[in-house]
C-alpha cells in the first residue's frame, strides 16, 4: 500500500501514513487541527504515461 504525506493546515506538521489504513480524515497530534494529503505528482501521471508509452510501441 502506498505511503502518503500530510501537511497540517494549521501547524505545517507533516506526517506519513499508510493509504488504505489511514484513509479517515487525519487530525494533527501537535495541535489538533485537520491535515491535508499531498499530492505526488509522479504518482498521478503515471498511469497515463505508462499508457502513452504503450500507444507509442504499438
Amino acid at each position: 500500500m502506498p505511503a502518503y504525506e500530510y501537511i497540517c493546515s494549521q501547524c505545517e506538521t507533516r506526517e506519513f501514513r499508510i493509504g488504505g489504513l489511514d484513509d479517515h480524515t487525519v487530525i494533527c497530534d501537535q495541535c489538533g487541527q485537520v491535515m491535508v494529503r499531498q499530492a505526488d505528482l509522479d504518482s498521478l501521471l503515471a498511469s497515463y504515461q505508462q499508457t502513452a508509452k504503450r500507444a507509442d510501441q504499438a
